[in-house]
């Protein structure tokens, strides 16, 4: 079992490397030809890959037929996804337009298409985008009042944490994550510093479906995906690539990419996310810009045992060594201990949790002071901010 998922991981890591969506390579022809590979659509799904190891594999003779095919389905419902996504794209520009709500697009349809070679070869399940916090209230009730509904409402517990994010399902079915911070919890936000006012100004159009739209900047781009996937567990094999082609399509300003990690608190998770795509896929990482980022290499090291430990191609939903490390990563390396520790801790005396859970959990009711409490605090509090 063991050696059937390390051949698993090894051609999700192949069908990833230079450009063997297109060509295939000899790495992957050996590993793949005559093999069984059970579970590979479903590991490349979870990965959010389907569509570069289903193009992969197309160079590739003798691969058994019933992969194909399963890999065939991940890869449609994949580009189901992103078609449906730019669907709610139009819908949402459309609203916040109207409604005079400044916005910019994060991660799905923007990197699958500014990013990815292709849009059909970047997986994605949601549409984010980000409104300053100072108009929050007044896009989620512009959404709603063009027939949106929030997904799942829980408005005590997006209180009490202050979510960053609220799920809407849009009238065609499909969800935008409306955002007015890129980081969900306030205990997540707390260790680090964010002027999200800052990636406003900052903000480039690329075009997506044929239109412009406002996205990261390239240095803020990296730095936030490094960032997301570092705080999302760093184990699925999408935001290593994410970073990879970032760096090779829109690559950051070196010594800003430094400046602003040191300003946000984030050059430790920034780091080790980067040395992980660049031991995993190849990513062309300079060395004097990990060592910039973080001159001590106590953290980087503990990284690395454990994503050696718990191979990220190997990931699967639940619990990782590599991922309880990840998600540790704060400001230096005094601080990330203390918060292993404390996840160790939870991990050993807590109680297993599954799904998202947290501020996405149903309610069986809308509660309209704690949803009022919530917006008021959004909107007046610290990190509100106008445009």
């Amino acid at each position: 079992m063991k050696q059937r998922s390390a051949r698993i991981g090894e051609v999700l890591v192949a069908s990833l490397r230079a450009d063997a969506w297109c060509h295939g390579s000899p790495e992957l022809r050996q590993l793949a030809t005559g093999h069984p590979l059970p579970g590979l659509a479903d590991a490349a799904a979870f990965h959010g890959i389907a569509g570069y190891v289903h193009h992969a594999l197309r160079h590739v003779s003798g691969v058994p037929p019933r992969v194909v095919v399963d890999l065939e389905d991940a890869y449609r419902v994949g580009l189901a996804g992103h078609l449906g996504a730019l669907g709610g794209l139009r819908t949402v520009a459309a609203v916040l337009d109207a409604a005079a709500v400044p916005w910019l697009v994060i991660k799905g349809p923007v990197l699958a298409t500014a990013v990815h070679p292709r849009p059909d070869l970047r997986g994605y399940g949601d549409l984010d985008v980000v409104v300053p916090a100072r108009t929050f209230q007044r896009a989620l009730e512009s959404l709603e009042a063009a027939g949106g509904t929030v997904a799942a409402p829980n408005w005590a517990l997006r209180r009490r944490i202050t979510a960053g994010e609220v799920p809407v399902t849009l009238p065609d079915g499909g969800v935008v994550d409306l955002h007015w911070h890129v980081l969900n919890h306030a205990r997540l936000r707390e260790p680090f510093r964010i002027p999200m006012r800052d990636l406003f100004d900052r903000a480039e159009p690329v075009t997506v479906d044929g239109r412009p739209v406002l996205t990261l900047e390239p240095t803020d781009t990296l730095l936030y995906l490094a960032l997301h996937a570092s705080m999302a567990g760093g184990n699925r094999l999408v935001w290593l690539k994410d970073l990879e082609r970032s760096l090779a399509q829109r690559p950051p300003d070196p010594e800003a990419l430094v400046r602003r990690a040191d300003a946000w608190h984030v050059a430790l998770p920034v780091a080790t996310t980067l040395a992980k795509a660049r031991a995993v896929l190849r990513a062309d990482v300079p060395e004097t810009m990990l060592r910039a980022l973080a001159p001590g290499r106590v953290w980087e090291r503990i990284a690395e045992l454990a994503w050696r430990a718990s191979p990220p191609a190997r990931a699967r939903p639940g619990r990782s060594v590599d991922r309880i490390v990840s998600r540790a990563a704060r400001r230096d390396a005094p601080s990330s201990l203390l918060e292993l520790a404390r996840r160790v801790l939870f991990v050993a005396t807590g109680p297993l949790r599954t799904g998202r859970g947290g501020a996405s959990s149903p309610s069986r009711h809308v509660d309209e002071p704690e949803r009022a409490a919530f917006l008021d605090t959004v909107v007046s509090g610290p990190d509100a901010y106008s445009l």
